[in-house]
């Protein structure tokens, strides 16, 4: 996988691969798209296309993709308005790409989930205004609708 995602055209050959007989060639994601959520949404429309998406979680390692990552999202909120995004930023500073060390795999993956269970504190609150705001819009919109009809 990891040398699939790394073969970028001009910078190296495409990875060649034997699947039962078949031979595949992989190439980094830059090459159709560089919004890893662009691809999550596509995929999930192919697999359930009568199924609106909730949520998209997802985990960068930095800010370069933010506003592909955004117009991906602002392009799916028009089919599923109610879509709610977050992206987080796990703690990676010091940590190179290429570290081979178990203990320093260890200590980013404690890192990782400290920076997790913090953020879905933060964000379980918020989500729960989100929802409780949009509960409270429904309901008075529905007895605006009920007592209007009256």
């Amino acid at each position: 996988a990891m040398a699939a995602t790394t073969a970028l055209p001009v910078v190296s050959k495409r990875l060649e691969v034997d699947i039962k007989g078949e031979n595949h060639r992989f190439a980094d994601g830059l090459v159709i798209c560089n919004s890893p959520v662009a691809i999550a949404i596509a995929e999930a429309r192919c697999l359930w296309p009568k199924r609106p998406i909730g949520v998209v979680l997802s985990f960068g390692l930095a800010r370069g993709e933010d506003e592909l990552n955004q117009r991906a999202v602002e392009a799916a909120k028009r089919i599923d308005p109610d879509l709610y995004y977050l992206r987080l930023y796990p703690p990676f500073q010091g940590f190179p790409i290429n570290e081979m060390d178990e203990r320093k795999h260890e200590e980013l993956r404690e890192r990782s989930r400290s920076y997790i269970n913090e953020t879905k504190a933060k964000e379980d609150v918020r989500y729960t205004s989100i929802l409780e705001s949009k509960r409270d819009s429904q309901q008075h919109h529905y007895r605006k609708g009920v007592l209007g009809s009256k």
